[in-house]
């Protein structure tokens, strides 16, 4: 029997070329009680009319999906739907600032850098759609997160200081009181014995 207060799930349409990366979204959100596929292509060729077909809230798009980059795809969603067009997210392995500023330019509502951190997005999704106030952000979440944002501004997995980073981060983060930079270099050096 199906709860009266039961939300409606958020549907998606995703826009992705690359058929692992499809398969690994379709595995993630096959079972997901919060999200469901209504439709995914490789191309954003037909996005208007599987738009207008399946009535996604939420557009999820590689910004290189195979014949149409990212730029011409939100600018044909934009010029098609003055009103009511699905919320938009970006989707991008390029490190370009000019992308960054391009893709909000068109009204995207988030920006994930790949390779995507999939409880990251669901959560990008559900905070889109469902205000931030419904989300309960764990502490793995969190964390993907603040590793998310470390690179989007370019800093490498494989620079050593990258974990130092992600460490402060996290210490500034959780901490109730404004801190200086002193005593984050301090609780660094501290915990990883440098």
């Amino acid at each position: 029997m199906e709860l009266m207060n039961a939300k409606p799930k958020i549907r998606i349409l995703i826009i992705e070329d690359n058929m692992n990366e499809r398969r690994t979204l379709i595995n993630f959100f096959g079972s997901d009680c919060d999200i469901e596929i209504c439709s995914f292509l490789s191309s954003g060729f037909n996005v208007v009319s599987e738009i207008r077909f399946y009535k996604p809230d939420v557009v999820v798009t590689d910004f290189l999906a195979s014949d149409e980059d990212g730029t011409n795809v939100l600018d044909k969603i934009n010029s098609v739907f003055k009103s009511g067009r699905p919320h938009l997210i970006v989707m991008s392995s390029l490190e370009s600032m000019n992308v960054l500023k391009k893709s909000f330019s068109y009204g995207v509502d988030y920006y994930i850098r790949k390779p995507i951190i999939l409880s990251l997005l669901k959560d990008s999704i559900l905070s889109i759609c469902r205000g931030k106030s419904h989300i309960v952000a764990s502490e793995s979440v969190k964390i993907a997160k603040i590793k998310n944002l470390v690179r989007s501004v370019g800093v490498p997995l494989n620079m050593l200081g990258y974990t130092y980073i992600v460490e402060a981060l996290k210490y500034m983060l959780s901490s109730d009181k404004t801190l200086f930079l002193s005593e984050v270099y301090r609780y660094i050096c501290r915990n990883n014995e440098t």
